[in-house]
């Protein structure tokens, strides 16, 4: 065997012995023959899993979603597993900033309602729109005040608006979303009027994203560097009170709100960036709420007879994805023909029963299982390493010196996937992905990253691979994601025909024609795999019996609705006593 050969299977190996051997992998000479009893390639029967049968038992019973009665008072302590950069969703925003800040400290012009995703009123009272939709008026509330005591004006709104279409501002994605706008100006105090060029069928819940900023706090300076961006000052239900770095975010409430006074006192979200040991504050007693916790946690957590008595699962199916994206300008990521192979050298079906568990569901396209646009037609890709060769071969990638790996004009296939250090699950699948890809001639490394670091490196197109995923709204146009230049177009894949569908089908206000344009659109993004698609996950959050209104949404938890329980905890609440189950393979 070469050195080269024997390295990639060595990379194998260690992965193997890092990810799976708790799992039941059984490894012969450095290269795994099954994931957890399932052997490579066989499909994933989770029709029958235990984990997820035991799992939506429990969250049935479950009672922390009651909307109360809540007492008044009391700090509520949520893990936070990646310290976001800055407290500002205008700026450079991510899933973290917004959950944080987005209608909880920041408010908008309006909001999703998480219950009937319906748009609802929130800093605008009401509106009204011209017959031929190119023209908002909106009518401010009259009672809002900012954290420091300043009643919210028109001009505050005209001037958020200002700093979105300010191209100094890093606000790329919510601009590209409201390239529409034509100009938003305050006509009085608190009416302020809104004139698009065109229809876009998703401007309301866009303008839901845009976090009205009181100007006399941020008209000075670089918006992108303020020092209120670690310090907000917005309208919200809850204001910022204090930032240790590393350590603690805290959020006090808001008790002038003029939408009342949330239950809460005090929200302390505590950083731990390993979730392990996030998990076990939460089992000493050190953390009320676990947002998110991974497949094997969900299985420590069932087995706990204390942890399950204590902690409620909460579970909420997503449109979310996870992906492995190309770099399309990196060869050999280039060639459309690398990438389907690449996709069906990843052995999905084996990751989703020995990793996930079964808490998630294979995705092959943009929109989830359930959605009008979604295209019941395209089918994931099979992990079939035979056809996945014959394709790079047709692509020029041969082992033609005979070292172990293939290779093109004397150029070998290595390459390096960003993971960000925060996603165990992530790093876990990505060493069996190593492993598989060792075994078939190509030398993956792993460059494992700090959230902030990583989100950097995407935004730069510094990376060959990166594995990531997509916190998701129900409707969505991609536009961002897939259009030649779009924001949160990291790969930079270009294609023409996807950019015109794109365009075009953001000014289709009929959904069944707009839909129909989206499902042409995943099929071109079939063809051409800029993604390895990989799952859709089920969030499993692990909430204190004695909360309330921990009701999650796609927006997340809403956190004026959280209180701790004003009485004893209902016997409905009780978990039932199915015994614990310790097995984690599928049964096929």
């Amino acid at each position: 065997m070469s050195p080269m050969r024997a390295r990639a299977i060595a990379l194998g190996a260690l992965g193997c012995a890092a990810a799976l051997a708790a799992l039941g992998c059984r490894c012969v000479g450095g290269e795994a023959k099954t994931r957890g009893g399932i052997p490579q390639g066989r499909p994933c029967d989770c029709s029958h899993h235990p984990l997820a049968g035991r799992l939506d038992a429990l969250a049935r019973a479950a009672r922390v979603t009651d909307d109360g009665p809540a007492r008044d008072g009391g700090r509520l302590v949520v893990h936070l597993e990646a310290e976001p950069p800055h407290l500002m969703s205008l700026v450079r925003s991510d899933a973290w900033i917004r959950r944080l800040t987005g209608h909880e400290v920041f408010e908008s012009l309006v909001r999703t309602d998480p219950r009937t995703m319906e748009v609802v009123p929130e800093l605008a009272e009401s509106w009204e729109t011209s017959p031929d939709g190119l023209r908002i008026v909106f009518h401010l509330r009259h009672d809002v005040l900012f954290h420091d005591g300043t009643p919210l004006s028109a001009r505050d709104v005209e001037f958020t608006f200002d700093r979105v279409f300010d191209p100094s501002v890093t606000a790329d994605s919510l601009r590209e979303d409201l390239k529409v706008v034509r100009s938003v100006k305050a006509t009085s105090d608190y009416d302020v009027e809104l004139l698009v060029e065109r229809p876009y069928f998703l401007l309301f819940e866009t303008l839901g994203f845009v976090p009205i900023l009181p100007r006399h706090v941020y008209a000075t300076g670089d918006l992108n560097k303020h020092p209120a961006n670690r310090a907000p000052v917005g309208s919200g239900p809850f204001r910022f009170e204090t930032w240790d770095t590393g350590e603690q975010i805290v959020l006090r409430r808001n008790e002038r709100w003029w939408g009342g006074r949330a239950h809460l006192d005090e929200i302390v979200f505590r950083v731990v960036r390993d979730r392990a040991i996030g998990y076990q504050m939460a089992k000493r007693g050190d953390i009320d709420l676990l947002p998110r916790v991974t497949p094997d946690q969900v299985e420590e957590y069932l087995a706990d007879p204390a942890m399950v008595a204590r902690f409620a699962p909460v579970t909420l199916d997503t449109p979310d994805f996870a992906y492995l994206g190309f770099n399309t300008r990196r060869a050999p990521f280039t060639d459309p023909r690398v990438r389907r192979a690449m996709t069906m050298l990843v052995d999905r079906g084996a990751i989703l029963c020995s990793l996930e568990r079964c808490l998630s569901h294979i995705v092959a396209q943009p929109w989830p299982d359930g959605h009008p646009a979604h295209d019941p037609s395209i089918e994931p890709l099979p992990y079939d390493p035979a056809a996945a060769l014959a394709l790079l071969a047709e692509a020029g990638w041969v082992d033609h010196d005979d070292d172990g790996l293939l290779d093109r004009g004397g150029m070998p296939f290595r390459f390096t996937l960003l993971v960000a250090v925060q996603s165990k699950t992530i790093q876990q699948m990505a060493t069996i992905v190593q492993q598989d890809l060792a075994m078939a001639g190509i030398e993956m490394d792993l460059a494992l990253l700090d959230w902030s670091v990583f989100s950097e490196r995407c935004r730069k197109h510094e990376f060959d691979v990166a594995a990531g995923m997509w916190s998701l709204r129900w409707e969505n146009d991609f536009f961002g994601i897939f259009s030649t230049g779009g924001a949160q177009n990291y790969g930079q894949w270009s294609d023409p025909l996807a950019d015109r569908i794109l365009q075009d089908a953001r000014a289709v206000l009929d959904p069944a024609e707009r839909n129909a344009r989206f499902r042409e659109l995943a099929r071109e993004i079939d063809r051409e795999q800029p993604y390895v698609f990989t799952f859709s996950p089920r969030v499993v959050s692990l909430v204190d019996r004695r909360l309330v209104g921990a009701r999650p949404s796609l927006e997340w938890f809403r956190l004026p609705a959280l209180g701790w329980r004003d009485g004893p905890v209902p016997d409905g609440e009780r978990a039932p006593t199915t015994p614990a189950t310790t097995g984690t393979e599928a049964r096929p």
